[in-house]
């Protein structure tokens, strides 16, 4: 076989002189370097498969391809003559080059497919390469005695198709980039190829860094910015990617810095600019300096990303954000070792915690919609029901942050050293978030008997590979009991589950990761299992151990991260929203961080109204009479000016200056209506109306309130003595049709006596309550702001939340149980 071998190679040697003589002459012809290259082609192959391991001695692979590119870049070179007016010029002869260069692309491109299939026809027993043939519909070529190599050998042929697919790639890529221009290039070959070299080896960053190429042609800084990083995070990193991060990163700081970086006409609409703001943020913390607007870019990157993610799908645009996170982090951990970095390693560390909150409080927001179902129920315990859609844009990546939970977990608690950093702020409201969110999922699904999945998720297979999540803490993530690979949805005798048992499965291994770390004592966070509540405590330093002990018929003693069902079924439902306007290109975004500390106080005062006042009122055949709208008659001592709320009937103000008070936006109003003063017109109205033979004008005390409370108090009493008046009355007192004078034409009567037969009592329990004013800001940590910036003053009461609503405690806020992570940002 040696012999063999090196008579194949020698053949491959003279066939490559014989192409650089070609090359070098001033004038070859196309033929000529055609013929040459054919003949290095093959003398190459078959020097490949006589010996595979001698011809990768002799890098055979790599010298036929840099023939290529000697090639295509001879080509480039002349078509670069006929570009602009010369073009026009010389048509005839650009057309002629363009033919010679495409018949030079679909050679090559046909030889490295067939490459592929002699490889697949030779060896056998590779399932990634049987694969890429399945995909490329090949048919095996006769071979005498078919390989079953060992499993040194199967890795070297599979890298030998890896790069062999990059290549395919490269081809596309040199076509469309040198033969169309503009929109109309398509990469769709090209990203197809890189694809498929990514499925069959993750493990190296090559073709991320070619698809960071396609996306730089493209202008798309975002895509750019998450292949090169994927590329550097990659367990086999491509050289050069950092350089080429580096001038990324200068392309989008002067952009912004001239008003290029968004487009026009994105400018201004809200959401278009996330995606900049966003790939901003990470040029200017690759730098490791604070810069003037890093807060408030920093916030309203994550209020935006949290108010598109409530309202659309973001598709793998919050995949990207993620991973580019967890991969800046550990790329600044790596250049700290060997170049000053500054402080990028905690502006990037900053950047996780408060995303991986934001999430958490998007989850916790979603959940409690049906926190009130029964926890009686076999289906609603495990049913799919409860992940709601936009639930179901978060787990996967709450999925890839957990994995970055257990690897990181060390650094995050060492930042209690330092108490008074913001950072150290940050991570202690996120432990507390964190626990609230395991507890709540606990208490929600009954996670030990949700069915697992045997293979890898959507987003496990995106993060093969990918250095920062691999490690033995995640690898039951992606490895079996028996410590091999798990199988792809899409591979041969897989059967994928619905999606709803995919969602479930999610929910299940983010507990079991985190009571993983509970268990081995690697966050400072405690379980307590007891009578079949399962609760998650934040560990407070300086509390003794004993402090989380629940003993049996005993209540845990921390109540922030006490979550219980029975607690969380009277959780507001109403959703508030606070808008606020971007200082960065001028969109409108909800701020989060207004909307988690304005909850808690929507929340109380909706829950003191809504207790009593809009309960569902008695069952009646109709309205009783006095509260319908009709003429006032001598019985009653005034005209009642508004229905009591809660009916869901309003009668009509005498006077057309007139607003009622208890209306349903009143509550939340801007400026709600001075009662004294509303009040007070109402009752001139009312005795003008009534005339000089009315009770108020005969000096009776007129109807006031002074308060919302007496102002109830007083309807009562009223409504009371309306009732026994109703009751005592006879048949000639309800037929008076008593007109006041002030109104010149007679109206008919509104109603008769027929209303209120068999009519049960009235009853006005309903209407107790009082009504307090809300409570004040009270901010359960002085550090919360460190999260996400307001963009309104904390006594400012902006009529904002009338717009789109969104529920009180779609941030974190569940009942009055939410610890101080829940209620500000």
């Amino acid at each position: 076989m040696e012999t063999a071998f090196e008579d194949a190679w020698q053949t491959a040697v003279q066939a490559e002189k014989d192409l650089l003589k070609t090359l070098a002459d001033k004038e070859p012809t196309f033929a000529e370097i055609a013929h040459c290259l054919a003949e290095f082609r093959v003398a190459c192959r078959n020097a490949i498969f006589v010996n595979f391991d001698a011809a990768a001695a002799q890098n055979a692979e790599n010298r036929l391809w840099d023939a290529h590119v000697k090639i295509n870049a001879r080509f480039r070179k002349l078509l670069s003559r006929f570009r602009d007016d010369a073009g026009k010029k010389k048509p005839v002869e650009k057309r002629k080059l363009e033919k010679h260069y495409l018949d030079f692309i679909k050679l090559s491109q046909k030889f490295y497919r067939g490459y592929i299939q002699h490889l697949s026809s030779h060896y056998v027993g590779i399932p990634e390469l049987e694969q890429v043939a399945k995909k490329f519909s090949f048919e095996n070529l006769t071979v005498e005695t078919p390989i079953n190599p060992e499993p040194e050998l199967r890795g070297r042929i599979l890298q030998s198709c890896h790069a062999t697919l990059i290549r395919l790639g490269d081809l596309s890529r040199y076509r469309e980039t040198e033969l169309v221009s503009g929109k109309e290039r398509n990469w769709g070959p090209a990203i197809g190829y890189y694809d498929l070299a990514g499925i069959i080896y993750p493990e190296s960053g090559a073709s991320h860094n070619q698809l960071a190429v396609i996306a730089l042609a493209d202008s798309n800084h975002l895509r750019a910015t998450y292949h090169l990083y994927r590329a550097l995070s990659a367990q086999e990193p491509r050289p050069g990617s950092k350089n080429n991060l580096e001038i990324e990163f200068k392309k989008v700081l002067t952009a912004w810095a001239r008003g290029e970086l968004i487009p026009r006409e994105d400018a201004g609409i809200p959401g278009k600019a996330l995606t900049h703001w966003f790939v901003y943020l990470h040029a200017q913390c690759y730098k490791g300096l604070d810069f003037q607007e890093h807060d408030e870019l920093e916030n309203e990157v994550l209020s935006q990303l949290a108010v598109d993610l409530k309202e659309k799908s973001l598709e793998g645009t919050l995949q990207k954000f993620v991973l580019i996170n967890i991969a800046a982090e550990e790329l600044a951990k790596d250049r700290s070792k060997s170049e000053p970095t500054h402080n990028a390693q905690l502006f990037f560390q900053r950047i996780n915690v408060k995303t991986f909150f934001t999430l958490l409080q998007i989850l916790l927001g979603e959940l409690e919609r049906f926190a009130t179902e029964d926890s009686d129920s076999k289906e609603s315990q495990h049913g799919s029901e409860k992940v709601t859609v936009v639930a179901r844009r978060v787990l996967p990546a709450l999925r890839n942050y957990s994995s970055w939970l257990a690897t990181n977990c060390g650094s995050l608690i060492a930042q209690k050293e330092d108490n008074d950093t913001v950072l150290s702020v940050q991570v202690q409201e996120f432990w507390k978030i964190y626990a609230n969110t395991l507890t709540l999922l606990a208490s929600t699904f009954d996670v030990p008997r949700l069915l697992e999945v045997e293979y890898l998720l959507e987003e496990d297979e995106e993060t093969l590979g990918f250095k920062p999540l691999i490690n033995e803490a995640t690898s039951r993530r992606y490895q079996t009991n028996k410590g091999t690979t798990k199988p792809r949805m899409l591979d041969p005798g897989i059967e994928r589950n619905h999606p709803n048992i995919e969602m479930l499965f999610r929910i299940r291994e983010f507990v079991v990761d985190g009571l993983d770390l509970v268990v081995k004592n690697r966050i400072p966070i405690a379980f307590v299992d007891e009578n079949e509540r399962k609760i998650f405590i934040y560990q407070e330093e300086g509390l003794p151990s004993q402090f989380y002990a629940s003993p049996r018929g005993h209540q845990p003693a921390i109540p922030s991260t006490n979550v219980q069902r029975d607690e969380i079924r009277n959780a507001q439902r109403a959703r508030n929203t606070i808008e606020g306007r971007s200082a960065f290109g001028g969109s409108q975004s909800a701020s989060i961080s207004a909307s988690t500390n304005f909850n808690r106080i929507v929340e109380g005062v909706e829950k003191l109204v809504e207790s009593d006042t809009y309960e569902a009122p008695p069952a009646m055949p109709q309205l009783p009479e006095f509260l319908r709208p009709t003429q006032p008659s001598n019985n009653f001592p005034y005209q009642t000016p508004m229905v009591p709320p809660g009916f869901g009937l309003q009668a009509p103000p005498r006077s057309p200056t007139f607003t009622p008070f208890f209306t349903s936006s009143s509550i939340w109003g801007p400026n709600p209506p001075s009662l004294s003063h509303d009040l007070s017109s109402q009752r001139l109205d009312n005795a003008q109306a009534l005339g000089p033979g009315s009770q108020l004008s005969r000096g009776q005390v007129p109807y006031t309130l002074e308060t919302p409370s007496s102002s109830l108090v007083a309807v009562q009493n009223e409504l009371l003595l309306q009732q026994k008046e109703v009751e005592g009355r006879s048949s000639s007192q309800f037929g008076s049709t008593w007109t006041p004078p002030s109104i010149s034409t007679p109206q008919p009567p509104l109603w008769d006596r027929s209303h209120f037969d068999n009519l049960p009592p009235y009853r006005t329990s309903h209407l107790q309550h009082s009504v307090q004013p809300p409570p004040g800001y009270d901010f359960p940590s002085s550090h919360n702001h460190a999260f996400i910036a307001s963009t309104m003053s904390p006594h400012h009461t902006s009529d904002s939340r009338q717009t789109t609503q969104d529920s009180s405690a779609r941030f974190g806020t569940i009942g009055q149980q939410t610890p101080s992570c829940g209620q500000a940002g």
